[in-house]
């Protein structure tokens, strides 16, 4: 059988291009034939060029001058982050040969479409519902169309005519999985039956990363920090469990020219699979992202998730695993205390399971 992938494959982003790798693996160890199709639309695509007019359209005059020096003091590692990225793509990721810009592009052999992860459905990000997203376009009568960890993000409210056509795609869909219980009760409310998954890197689990990480060069131990959201208090938190700890704290950020070092080290513009190892040797991981807390999950690290108004899908993780004690506010002090994953050991199974036979059986035929 012959699937088609369709996501955020594209975006200059670690969990866009790892769940995207995740679910191709995941999907292809099971035998099936897989491609992700390349769906390049500008919406996604301009905000990782190296050079890019859309991305000033809307601001004020002030902010395009600030939005444009910071693109040139941060070329050169735009650049290293930008090889990175394609140089991933274009090896890790089995792309189809077809370059589609629209819905008219989009290949017709495949006997499913598989949409997600990621916010495919987020029309903030796709500037309104991409109907390609949402099935909208040719193909084979037959094929199956199946949504896996499918999201929509959490704040952004759906206006009427855009739950009306969510509603019209998705009756057309023969499984509707999605990442967030959110979403999952937003397709209730509009009569949609769904399933809660779990994010493609979490049922590909560590057997497959630990073919991509990169171990890191240094050979001190460390605190990995890593946030997606600013929060004054994070870097004191990582600081202090680093201390407890007898180590240094390394920070993940996009580029280092932005930020003093104050008391840790700094890597920017890292490929995916440095992304990886990072993770993989640390001490101790300090997060405020998702797939931070993933992959500290799938490595089965000692970690911290630093709450924040964002951060639902860790919640939701953590809380399904046993772990809810492991999010903490950054802004109080803590005695570090290890992970007891003898107990989430048995839930990340269940879960696992549960998912992948979600998945493998919206393909076969076997889910409505």
């Amino acid at each position: 059988m012959k699937i088609g992938i369709l996501t955020f494959h594209l975006a200059h982003n670690y969990g866009a291009v790892l769940q995207a790798y995740a679910l191709q693996e995941v999907l292809k160890e099971e035998g099936y034939e897989v491609e992700i199709i390349n769906y390049r639309p500008s919406s996604i695509e301009d905000v990782y060029k190296l050079f890019s007019l859309r991305i000033y359209k809307g601001d004020y005059f002030s902010r395009k001058v600030h939005k444009f020096a910071g693109r040139v003091l941060t070329f050169w590692a735009r650049c290293k982050r930008y090889r990175n990225f394609e140089r991933f793509i274009k090896v890790h990721l089995n792309l189809s040969k077809v370059c589609a810009r629209d819905k008219s592009g989009i290949p017709q052999g495949y006997d499913a479409y598989v949409f997600g992860s990621d916010q495919i459905w987020n029309p903030r990000l796709s500037h309104g519902l991409d109907e390609v997203y949402l099935g909208r376009f040719l193909c084979k009568k037959e094929a199956r169309k199946i949504a896996y960890a499918a999201s929509m993000g959490t704040e952004y409210v759906l206006g009427e005519a855009e739950r009306n056509t969510l509603t019209a795609s998705l009756e057309a869909f023969h499984s509707v999985g999605v990442r967030e219980k959110s979403l999952h009760d937003l397709l209730s409310d509009l009569h949609i039956n769904s399933t809660v998954v779990l994010d493609p890197t979490l049922i590909a689990g560590r057997e497959i990363f630990d073919r991509l990480a990169v171990k890191p060069a240094s050979s001190s131990r460390y605190v990995l920090l890593y946030r997606l959201e600013k929060d004054m208090y994070a870097l004191r938190f990582a600081q202090q469990i680093a201390r407890q700890l007898g180590a240094e704290v390394v920070e993940i950020a996009p580029y280092k020219i932005w930020l003093r070092d104050k008391g840790r080290k700094i890597v920017s513009a890292i490929s995916p699979e440095e992304f990886c190892g990072w993770f993989k040797y640390a001490a101790c991981v300090v997060s405020i992202s998702f797939h931070g807390t993933a992959f500290s999950v799938i490595f089965r690290k000692d970690f911290y998730c630093l709450k924040s108004a964002l951060q639902d899908r860790s919640r939701n993780l953590l809380e399904s695993l046993g772990l809810g004690g492991r999010m903490i506010a950054s802004d109080v002090s803590v005695g570090f205390e290890p992970v007891d994953y003898s107990k989430a050991e048995e839930k990340i199974k269940e879960l696992k399971k549960m998912s992948k036979d979600f998945l493998f059986n919206a393909i076969d035929g076997k889910v409505l």
